[in-house]
């Protein structure tokens, strides 16, 4: 259930994802399994947070509400899903 935890992380704007990388790069997980929990989880969370910046700089604080609200909501279907996507990553993994 760790690769769950680690594909939230990704999902945290503003969460220091270079030294999550280097961390998931001394463990013995699977290359593509790695490859795919970056680019699923990294993407969505520097596009959150250079909204919440663009947000904060137009001090347009409704809009950096509603965004956040919107990050918060791609934390609930993997929380929701997580045993079907730790049983699929277990298949990868192999």
């Amino acid at each position: 259930q760790g690769l769950i935890t680690c594909f939230l992380f990704f999902l945290i704007p503003g969460f220091p994802k270079d030294y999550l990388c280097l961390a998931l790069g001394l463990t013995k997980l699977n290359w593509r399994l790695f490859l795919l929990v970056c680019a699923l989880g990294r993407v969505p969370g520097t596009l959150m947070l250079s909204l919440q910046g663009a947000m904060v700089y137009q001090e347009n604080y409704w809009s950096l509400l509603w965004i956040s609200l919107i990050a918060l909501a791609f934390l609930a279907p993997a929380y929701i899903f997580r045993e079907k996507i730790y049983e699929f990553s277990l298949k990868l993994n192999k």
